[in-house]
């Protein structure tokens, strides 16, 4: 319900027809909820389902999406983000977004040692002024030696 209701409503009808690997792997799977203590896996395998495919047409069955049957595995031709129950499922949060936002946090570390290294390699230039000759009264007057 969650990947219908946010990635898979999104995507152009140019995407369908679909594998069903692809949507198992690039949808279904980051939509499940996260949870920090969960010890239990959530996936297909642990379900009633067994598989993939019992899983799909099950799903066809209460409408949410149509399958076609090809050899050796079926394609998803339409989903149905309308659907009654796909509306009325409440939006949680997801093991996608989570590992979104811990992809995140690492690229920033990984920029900021990257910039304080490069702050210890950067050499630092100091500009000095010497009095020479004829400028040498005018440092003095001025209260410099």
């Amino acid at each position: 319900m969650q990947a219908l209701r946010t990635t898979l409503a999104n995507l152009p009808s140019s995407t369908f027809p679909m594998p069903t690997t692809t949507l198992y792997t690039a949808h279904i799977l980051p939509a499940r909820p996260f949870t920090r203590s969960s010890t239990t896996p959530v996936d297909i395998k642990h379900s009633s389902f067994k598989s993939l495919s019992s899983f799909l047409h099950t799903a066809e069955k209460g409408g949410l999406l149509k399958l076609k049957d090809a050899r050796p595995d079926a394609v998803v031709v339409a989903v149905y983000p309308t659907h009654a129950d796909v509306v009325a499922h409440a939006l949680h949060r997801t093991v996608g977004e989570e590992d979104e936002r811990r992809r995140r946090a690492e690229e920033r570390e990984a920029q900021q040692s990257a910039a304080a290294a490069d702050a210890e390699k950067r050499m630092t230039v100091t500009e000095l002024w010497k009095p020479h000759l004829g400028t040498q009264p005018l440092f003095g007057d001025l209260g410099f030696e």
